[in-house]
């Protein structure tokens, strides 16, 4: 202020009374301009400051809104229950064909049990079980999936097209972008082609998982790219009502062999395109005593 007063001075004992008013005039034009700027950025940094707080309000309603309604009591099964479990290949054809056939009997359950337990597996067979899964909806049943241990990769994709979803607090739930499946010694042409068409099958993986897994771009992205491993739990926060957390499954008895079952992984078998994070693999192997 002591430059502002010191140059006040000046002008006015200037002698000449037009050059006196033009510098007066021009300094208080400054003065408005860097006044105007300082309370542009208070201004600023008020509306980022409840911004942020707004945010963390959310977050915290969303965590004590889980922590009040606490996980979903138990439910008993349907008669028309199947299991979806270990790798996803071809064999999974015949479980859509099993699907589609409790849709035909008009006196039966309108709702189907689904029960997963698998790290992924072929891209393409994987969509016949999903196209299953749309002519079923379609026909006006529900399909209620449950995750036991984990639903990765291909397994998440199908679990996100279920009309109801729910897994244990601590199963495992990823997603992540699809691989190919090179054998032989491709050439640059027949990689570049290859790569045209994973980059089109990932297109369409992530318009299908957009349509039910709603996460803000910057979140799916981040966990997309990073093949990040959740927990039910950590899904549940991020996107409370994609699914729901359950304490018991009636009815679990013999569905899900998870002690014994063994994985052999045959490319030949899984195609072309491999949506399956091998942690993910070696996470399933492990926990379902598998060699």
């Amino acid at each position: 202020m002591w430059f502002v007063k010191d140059t006040q001075t000046w002008i006015l004992s200037h002698k000449n009374p037009i050059v006196s008013t033009i510098c007066m005039c021009r300094l208080w034009t400054l003065l408005t301009i860097k006044n105007s700027r300082e309370v542009a950025g208070r201004q600023k940094e008020e509306s980022t400051r409840i911004h942020l707080i707004g945010v963390s309000m959310k977050k915290l309603l969303l965590v004590l809104l889980m922590l009040a309604s606490g996980p979903a009591s138990a439910f008993s099964l349907s008669k028309n229950t199947m299991t979806i479990e270990g790798p996803i290949g071809a064999e999974i054809i015949s479980k859509a064909n099993k699907l589609i056939s409790f849709s035909t009997n008009p006196k039966g359950p309108k709702i189907i049990d689904i029960v997963i337990n698998s790290p992924g597996g072929s891209v393409f067979a994987g969509w016949q079980f999903i196209t299953a899964m749309q002519i079923v909806k379609s026909r006006g049943y529900k399909i209620r999936c449950t995750v036991t241990s984990m639903a990765a990769s291909m397994a998440f994709q199908i679990f996100s097209q279920c009309s109801e979803r729910y897994a244990y607090k601590f199963s495992l739930l990823l997603w992540h972008p699809p691989a190919a499946d090179l054998r032989g010694r491709p050439t640059p042409q027949r990689a570049a082609n290859l790569a045209r068409a994973l980059l089109q099958v990932e297109k369409e993986l992530v318009a299908q998982l957009r349509t039910n897994f709603k996460l803000r771009d910057k979140t799916f992205k981040y966990h997309y790219l990073r093949e990040t491993m959740h927990t039910a739990q950590a899904v549940k926060l991020m996107s409370n009502r994609f699914l729901k957390l359950v304490i018991d499954i009636k009815g679990m008895n013999g569905l899900s062999n998870l002690s014994h079952t063994q994985v052999k992984i045959n490319s030949a078998k899984l195609g072309r395109f491999i949506y399956m994070n091998d942690e993910a693999l070696r996470l399933w192997q492990a926990m379902n005593g598998s060699h």
